[in-house]
């Protein structure tokens, strides 16, 4: 198995042209569909190789490894993707289409990115507009990517402190980032590189772009 793993989600998004896109950026990555994100893939042409989620008659139309779940259960079709996908050795896991739709699934979802990263993998989160990651402490190298003009920082800890951005139009010398007074919005990059160096706490990167 290929330790790339994309996951589809069936979140109702307007715009999903990306998914495509995203899928060929990755050498034939395993592909996971949670449930309804079948429709999706087939819309996109994408090959499945496993189906999980309490849907009806999708694994036939897939011809793919089901896993069926109950419609009762505790945990979503997209974490349930997310820990067989960490189950069957996956080490960076990508997910598209979980970021439209309902608030709380989409939060769980974001949350997910954490749960990656304590297992030892690396995980994003993709939509029409936005690149999300985890981090904690340590530095992170942010290359300017022309898909994305805009680069954010939101804190999850309460405190977010010793943050130092280089090579940003608005730079920081480790500042403390606080949750509920964010000024680590809407930056951009002044280099082809910049850099994020965190002390302690944990966050989101989020590179993004204006809706056109």
């Amino acid at each position: 198995m290929n330790k790339t793993v994309f996951i589809i989600g069936s979140a109702p998004e307007a715009d999903t042209a990306y998914v495509r896109k995203m899928y060929e950026t990755y050498d034939s990555p395993y592909v996971i569909c949670a449930d309804g994100g079948a429709r999706h893939a087939r819309r996109h042409h994408i090959p499945v190789d496993l189906l999980i989620g309490d849907g009806d008659s999708l694994e036939e139309a897939l011809a793919c490894e089901y896993i069926r779940l109950p419609t009762h259960k505790d945990d979503t079709d997209i974490k349930t993707c997310v820990h067989e996908a960490l189950a069957r050795g996956g080490e960076h896991i990508v997910l598209v289409c979980v970021s439209g739709g309902r608030a709380d699934h989409y939060l769980a979802n974001l949350a997910l990115l954490e749960s990656i990263a304590e297992a030892g993998g690396s995980g994003e989160i993709y939509d029409a507009q936005n690149r999300i990651r985890f981090f904690g402490s340590g530095t992170v190298a942010v290359g300017r990517n022309a898909a994305y003009r805009y680069v954010g920082i939101v804190p999850l800890d309460y405190r977010v402190e010793g943050v130092t951005l280089r090579g940003f139009a608005y730079p920081l010398e480790r500042a403390t980032l606080r949750r509920e007074d964010i000024i680590s919005t809407s930056n951009e990059l002044l280099e082809e590189t910049g850099t994020v160096t965190v002390e302690s706490g944990r966050y989101y990167l989020i590179e993004s772009s204006d809706q056109h």
